[in-house]
């Protein structure tokens, strides 16, 4: 049980960790270099700089707040859930109907690749009887 939920901590910090270095650092460049961010971060597509302003700011915030669940990894681990949700949203009603209609170049191909790791990986990170109480929370590593 305890190597278990060892491997499953050692995960989530693998998962914060990414998270400071793709969000984090992407979220910045998008907020402070947005023409740069449109041009290589998104592969030339044109998005309004407010919603590239709002993307980069949420982007930021995962990175900063990653670096908190390096040190906390349950306490920040909603983070993850919310991850999941809107990536797999984003993947089901914008990439894959971009994919079959042939509008794949409107969608850069690194972020279809990135949030599909993302999509699969997080259910193992995922501390889920933790965040719906389904397990006595007393003795769980803090």
């Amino acid at each position: 049980m305890a190597g278990v939920l060892n491997i499953r901590l050692n995960w989530m910090r693998f998962m914060y960790a990414y998270n400071i270095g793709g969000a984090g650092i992407v979220g910045l460049i998008t907020l402070f270099a947005p023409n740069f961010a449109a041009q290589y971060v998104f592969s030339g597509t044109t998005v309004p700089s407010i919603a590239m302003s709002i993307l980069g700011s949420i982007w930021f915030a995962v990175g900063v707040l990653s670096v908190f669940g390096l040190f906390h990894p349950l306490q920040f681990s909603p983070m993850f859930l919310i991850q999941l949700v809107y990536k797999s949203v984003w993947l089901l009603f914008i990439a894959l109907p971009a994919l079959f209609t042939g509008n794949e170049g409107s969608i850069p191909l690194v972020m279809i690749i990135l949030f599909v790791f993302w999509v699969v990986g997080l259910p193992f990170a995922i501390p889920f009887r933790y965040l719906f109480n389904l397990q006595a929370t007393q003795g769980v590593a803090r």
